[in-house]
């Protein structure tokens, strides 16, 4: 499964640095994604999405069955938003006129 395209938007607040959806091979998203950064050494985490219940817990939407997939996933993301971060732009923002999409060539 090739990640086709990646998005950022929203706002960065508290070690929330933005929201991320991805398109698999250009027939399925997965949104609401998000990368977090740790405060005790700064690394990047990517949340798959969730849904808050009415007990008070959170459930998985989706998530990577396996580890190597996982790890797929985290290096485009990672890369992508790091990239766009070393182009002179600050990090992705949701009050841009539409999220970017980069496409896999």
């Amino acid at each position: 499964m090739r990640i086709t395209a990646v998005e950022f938007s929203g706002h960065s607040k508290d070690g929330f640095l933005t929201y991320v959806s991805i398109e698999l091979d250009n027939v399925f998203v997965v949104k609401n994604m998000k990368i977090v950064q740790r405060k005790h050494d700064g690394a990047y985490l990517l949340v798959m999405p969730t849904r808050f219940k009415p007990d008070g817990t959170y459930t998985d939407i989706a998530h990577p069955l396996t580890s190597q997939f996982r790890r797929q996933i985290e290096e485009r993301v990672f890369e992508e938003f790091k990239r766009k971060a070393t182009q002179g732009k600050e990090q992705p923002q949701a009050d841009a006129p539409r999220p970017e999409k980069t496409a896999t060539t």
